[in-house]
């Protein structure tokens, strides 16, 4: 089982222990409405799309320029900050292969600093699928 991989960089290593929450299958509407009575008129897509977010854990700079170019690496469309995925869908409990985007800009920290290298703090990623 794969939690959560990026093109080809396999997130799980990184992720930090109970740091890891998803969003499976949100399902979505197109012009759903209320009637007069109130009564919710649903359509409901086909597609659904998935949330995955994490943290890392701490991490001296060779693991985190490894998971970052590994990322990198994986983007389909640079600007998009998208890759096809492979995760463990919690719903289904299968695992599952979608085309999903960074979706906020991570941030992180550095902790401390020994010579050239440097230990960073956790960082956030929020990943949704298209």
């Amino acid at each position: 089982m794969i939690l959560f991989q990026f093109g080809s960089l396999v997130f799980d290593k990184y992720i930090k222990y109970d740091g890891y929450d998803q969003t499976p299958n949100a399902r979505q509407d197109l012009d759903s409405y209320r009637d007069a009575d109130g009564v919710l008129q649903r359509n409901a897509l086909r597609h659904t799309a998935t949330g995955i977010e994490f943290d890392t854990h701490v991490m001296w700079s060779e693991d985190f320029d490894q998971m970052i170019a590994g990322m990198t690496a994986s983007y389909i469309n640079f600007n998009e900050r998208d890759a096809m995925c492979s995760y463990y869908d919690f719903e289904t409990r299968t695992q599952k292969t979608g085309h999903f985007y960074l979706d906020s800009n991570w941030k992180t920290h550095v902790i401390w600093r020994c010579g050239d290298r440097l230990l960073y703090g956790e960082t956030h990623f929020a990943f949704v699928e298209y």
